[in-house]
C-alpha cells in the first residue's frame, strides 16, 4: 500500500501518466514527463473547440480535415477517445489522489472521497429544499441543484445553475 510518502515519489517521478500509454501532448523521456509541443496544441483545440460548443461528431471531423492525426498516428479520430480526453482528470488539471477513504477504520468499511467545498452545505433550492452540488460542465466549475443533477430537469425545473 502506498502512503503519503509514496504519492509523492511518485509525483516526484511522474508516475502519475505511467499507467496511460500513448497520453497525448505528453511523453516519458529519461524517467521524466516532457510537454510534446506539437500534440499539446491538439488537445488544446480539442478543449477549446468542446467549450465553443462543437459536439463531440463536430469535433472528430474538424480534427480529421485538417489532418490532424491521432497520437497513435492514426489519420480517423473516434468519438469516445475525445470524450474520454475532455473528462480526462490529468488533462484538466483536477488530479485527485485518495479518491476513497476509510470511513470506520473497525470495519474497513471504505468510502468515495468526494470533497469538500465552503458552499457545499451553504446553498440550498429555493424550489425543492434540495442542497447543491458543485461540478464541472464544459469546463467551468458550476453549482446545481442535487435534485436536477440526479432525477433531471423535468424533476426541478425552475432551478438555476450558479458559477
Amino acid at each position: 500500500m502506498t502512503g503519503k510518502w509514496g504519492f509523492q515519489r511518485k509525483f516526484e517521478k511522474g508516475d502519475i501518466f505511467t499507467k496511460y500509454k500513448n497520453f497525448m501532448g505528453y511523453d516519458c523521456v529519461d524517467d521524466e514527463i516532457v510537454i510534446v509541443p506539437e500534440q499539446a496544441k491538439v488537445v488544446r483545440k480539442i478543449f477549446d473547440l468542446y467549450l465553443q460548443g462543437l459536439s463531440l461528431g463536430q469535433i472528430k471531423s474538424y480534427l480529421e480535415s485538417q489532418g490532424i492525426i491521432t497520437v497513435t498516428g492514426k489519420d480517423d479520430w473516434n468519438a469516445k477517445i475525445i470524450r474520454d480526453m475532455l473528462k480526462n482528470e490529468k488533462y484538466k488539471g483536477e488530479t485527485m489522489l485518495q479518491k476513497t477513504f476509510t470511513e470506520d477504520f473497525m470495519t474497513g468499511k471504505k468510502s468515495k472521497n468526494i470533497g469538500k467545498y465552503l458552499l457545499g452545505n451553504l446553498l440550498v433550492c429555493g424550489d425543492c429544499g434540495a442542497p447543491y452540488r458543485r461540478r464541472t460542465e464544459r469546463g467551468r466549475v458550476v453549482w446545481c441543484c442535487a435534485t436536477r443533477i440526479e432525477k433531471g430537469k423535468e424533476a426541478c425545473p425552475h432551478s438555476h445553475y450558479f458559477g
